[in-house]
């Protein structure tokens, strides 16, 4: 029992959220990784984390894996469409942890477990004002897993976007969850977040950016995000991003060393009917992630 609470906590300390249940907001999408967390309204690949964001023209089946350190992969399935103006988006998430030596406390091996996160989402949006005023809401339910420790969470992340032809607006609160059952008797209660996105098209260069500020009531968690993405042609793209995570990864003071800290890059390519997206994140020295999404128009 003790060392299956330490590996326990030890998921929540490698997880990229500081959160009692991490899997909810931690990267399961390429994007996300290329943009640095960021991303939330930029159209390109999204994932819909705000669900204003599935009002769009293009239907999309996209297959995305991340590839973390220590033999953590994430996965998800996301497809959207659209019926007589009303928008939705199915997603399946899943992050596996890896398998895991089972122990005593006189370090004897008694077998191996695993861990990982589900979390099964159906979203919806529509247009309530001219296609400027968006409002959605993806809802479903999370599901956890620690040998045999489980815990079970209904979600819902209502969203808000006032979308511009060059500039928009997006408000989301991210993961609204109710506990129907938990890994202990402890009363557990996990902390929404509040993301505010600003986004930019300058069709001159051409240049999309967006500012994204996400915050929660929990451990005071406030992360500013800037996203970009640059088209190199009508097929091909560049992204990247960084986050104020950056202030607090600065390592001695090498220039070279601090440069890539908390930085995303990817590039992506418009083969007409599938897209293909790479993506990188290097958040230490040392240490990096890595992502790609194939995504179908049907």
């Amino acid at each position: 029992m003790i060392n299956r609470i330490l590996i326990f906590t030890l998921l929540k300390t490698i997880a990229l959220a500081q959160s009692a249940f991490p899997g909810l907001n931690s990267w399961t999408h390429s994007n996300t990784v290329g943009l640095a967390g960021g991303g939330y309204i930029i159209p390109n690949q999204n994932e819909f984390r705000n669900a204003g964001s599935l009002v769009r023209p293009d239907r999309l089946f996209q297959l995305s894996l991340i590839k973390y350190p220590a033999d953590i992969s994430a996965q998800s399935i996301i497809a959207n469409g659209n019926f007589k103006k009303h928008y939705i988006g199915l997603f399946v998430k899943n992050i596996n942890y890896g398998i895991f030596d089972f122990r005593t406390d006189e370090n004897i091996k008694l077998g191996t477990f695993s861990a990982n996160d589900t979390h099964l989402k159906i979203g919806y949006a529509k247009s309530v004002y001219k296609d400027k005023l968006i409002l959605g809401v993806n809802t479903g339910i999370f599901l956890s897993q620690i040998d045999s420790y489980k815990a079970k969470l209904l979600t819902a992340s209502p969203a808000l976007l006032l979308k511009g032809n060059e500039v928009s607006l997006g408000f989301s609160i991210e993961n609204l969850a109710r506990v129907i059952e938990s890994y202990t008797n402890d009363k557990t209660k996990p902390y929404p977040s509040y993301v505010i996105s600003l986004y930019k098209l300058y069709n001159q260069i051409p240049i999309e950016a967006e500012v994204s500020y996400n915050f929660s009531n929990e451990n005071n968690n406030n992360v500013t995000s800037i996203s970009f993405l640059y088209k190199l042609s009508i097929k091909s793209y560049i992204k990247a991003g960084i986050s104020s995570n950056r202030l607090s990864r600065v390592e001695g003071d090498s220039f070279v060393k601090n440069l890539f800290n908390d930085a995303g890059l990817g590039f992506g390519y418009d083969f007409d009917e599938f897209y293909l997206d790479f993506n990188i994140y290097s958040y230490s020295n040392t240490h990096s992630i890595y992502g790609i999404t194939l995504a179908s128009k049907f």
